[in-house]
């Protein structure tokens, strides 16, 4: 892999934080660690959505 330039860097983090904004997420709201959907079928599930900053 070639080094990147300091100059090159903020563009492609950028465009990376770009391709990420919309992106949704389920989280657990039950009591412990989070778990996935098969795992505990009937926990209540939140829905995130990232918009780039929050």
């Amino acid at each position: 892999m070639e080094d990147e330039s300091l100059e090159q860097w903020p563009r492609r983090r950028e465009e990376r934080q770009a391709r990420k904004a919309g992106r949704l997420r389920a989280g657990t709201l039950a009591q412990g660690p989070p778990r996935g959907a098969h795992v505990a079928p009937d926990a209540p599930r939140l829905i995130s959505r990232w918009d780039g900053h929050t």
